[in-house]
């Protein structure tokens, strides 16, 4: 062997390694994107209402319903999450298609739980959405939108790496999720008290 053969070989595995792990490499599975308004609905005046609109990516998956959305926050350190008035969620909180985009879609009913979820050991509070209608099957791509209202205003655009969570029987995944988020509000100010000139300064 020649004094370049060492060389080589450690270049053929660091190569191969590169490659190896650009082939196994987990596809982008869950991402989303969050906005708020303020409340136009009569039960919640003066307060926030945030739509989390989510795609997912779960080839190879087996055709089990997306059973939760998890959102987690920044809200570990806030001591106001715990008032009952902090959260809101409608009736149906959230939609999204069903298998092979028939009309026949997804409800879910959404929560806040100060201790995140345990299927992905994170205890950081989380917005959590549990689907309610068993009787269809997760297609393999798609689309879901879902509400909440929270008495806290919006903090900063932002994006969180592993924001946003997904979890379809054994499986379960995490992505990115952008936009803007409840902050730490405790002062709950109404969200019609503030001028148009706030309000738009917040979505530039």
């Amino acid at each position: 062997m020649n004094a370049r053969s060492p060389i080589l070989v450690a270049a053929a595995v660091a190569c191969l390694a590169v490659c190896s792990a650009q082939v196994g490499a987990e596809p982008v599975r869950v991402w989303g994107t969050c906005s708020a308004v303020p409340s136009q609905n009569p039960q919640h005046p003066g307060d926030w209402e945030y739509t989390l609109d989510m795609g997912w990516d779960a080839t190879g998956w087996e055709p089990d319903p997306l059973q939760w959305v998890v959102l987690f926050t920044d809200l570990a350190s806030c001591p106001c999450t715990g008032e009952p008035t902090y959260f809101g969620f409608p009736y149906a909180s959230g939609m999204g298609t069903g298998k092979d985009g028939v009309a026949t879609h997804y409800y879910y009913a959404g929560y806040f739980y100060q201790g995140g979820s345990q299927r992905f050991a994170d205890s950081t509070p989380a917005v959590l959405f549990t689907y309610v209608d068993t009787s269809n099957e997760l297609n393999d791509r798609g689309t879901a939108r879902f509400v909440f209202v929270s008495t806290a205003g919006p903090g900063e655009a932002s994006a969180k790496p592993d924001g946003i969570g997904m979890i379809a029987g054994t499986h379960e995944a995490r992505g990115e999720v952008t936009g803007v988020f409840p902050s730490c509000d405790c002062g709950s100010t109404p969200a019609e008290t503030g001028t148009w000139g706030t309000i738009k300064a917040i979505f530039r």
